[in-house]
């Protein structure tokens, strides 16, 4: 066929802005999935043990600033201990 044939008719504007539209679409929605399994990657636990957040975590706990700051609150945890004890006593 000829490319000037009645049959094949020119898209319209607004046939193109649609189109525009939904490729703008699907590629907002390729990008939010790769965003999506990177943040997933960070923060879903694989089948290792250390591994992001909880590897994050296992970091901070062991660290000497959080161990020092347990044996200084040592004392403040028993005596709320003892407070919540007594107070269900009652």
């Amino acid at each position: 066929m000829n490319q000037n044939s009645p049959q094949q008719a020119q898209p319209s504007a607004e046939d193109v802005q649609r189109d525009l539209r939904q490729l703008q679409m699907v590629d907002r929605i390729m990008g939010l999935e790769a965003e999506n399994a990177r943040l997933a990657a960070l923060f879903i636990k694989p089948a290792g043990p250390r591994f992001g957040y909880n590897r994050m975590l296992d970091d901070v706990w062991s660290s000497r600033t959080w161990r020092a700051g347990r044996l200084v609150l040592a004392p403040v945890r028993a005596a709320r201990a003892i407070a919540r004890k007594l107070s269900g006593e009652r």
